[in-house]
């Protein structure tokens, strides 16, 4: 569609690379005129200091596709599958920003998470939906700039950020 990848329909999700790096959204309602399925909320990740001027599909097969965005030396490698409820992103060399909007945070009791926290995941509600985000064990997410949160990886653990469509907190 562009030079980056306009709208992925893995559903039950869909995924968009742009310019800062991707947005997850939850289509569940159809448009006015019935033709298309919308979205009301969405997470959108992105990098510090990254502007990838395109997406690659860079692998592939009938139930999966794997998209890398890169500028320079940093990158992420977004990895989508039809029906799975999860999107896998892998950076290389690259601080994760992720913005929620006015989400909340919480664990999978449905307890409100404060920042600067630690953990493997942790559930944000927009609105009516839930997405849960899962880490390497010691992460730490805190407060970033611009309304955004950081992902800090410890050195000695795989970099990931996965977001999963969920039905309710303690889906978790």
């Amino acid at each position: 569609v562009d030079a980056y990848s306009g709208v992925v329909w893995s559903y039950p999700q869909v995924v968009n690379a742009e310019g800062y790096g991707i947005f997850v959204a939850h289509p569940n309602h159809r448009s006015s005129d019935g033709c298309e399925m919308k979205w009301d909320t969405k997470i959108t990740v992105k990098g510090k200091k990254f502007r990838p001027d395109h997406a690659d599909a860079w692998d592939w097969s009938d139930w999966h596709v794997k998209m890398r965005l890169a500028d320079g030396e940093k990158s992420m490698d977004v990895t989508m599958a039809q029906g799975m409820p999860f999107t896998w992103i892998e950076p290389d060399n690259l601080d994760l920003l992720i913005n929620i909007a006015d989400g909340t945070l919480s664990d999978c009791h449905g307890n409100a998470i404060e920042l600067p926290y630690e953990g493997n995941r942790m559930a944000v509600t927009i609105g009516s939906d839930v997405y849960g985000l899962y880490m390497p064990e010691g992460t730490v997410v805190d407060y970033a700039d611009e309304g955004d949160i950081s992902l800090s990886f410890t050195s000695h653990t795989p970099q990931y950020l996965s977001i999963a469509i969920l039905p309710a907190t303690d889906c978790l």
